[in-house]
């Protein structure tokens, strides 16, 4: 019932600060998620679309350093 209403956020980042946003997308949908290769590329564009990061999406994260 709670997932209905809420969600757990970690207090962490959770993202690698030497991989692109494009190769932490990439990283999820093959690891993470477990989906094909073949969906990889389409499902990781349309995330970059769909969150408008594609003039960043081959920027690092970075750290806190």
């Amino acid at each position: 019932m709670f997932s209905s209403v809420g969600a757990y956020v970690a207090q962490e980042d959770g993202l690698m600060a030497q991989l692109t946003p494009r190769e932490t997308f990439q990283f999820a949908c093959r690891i993470r998620l477990g989906m094909p290769e073949s969906e990889v590329e389409t499902r990781v564009n349309q995330t970059i679309e769909r969150l408008d990061l594609q003039e960043c999406q081959d920027q690092l994260v970075g750290g806190w350093m």
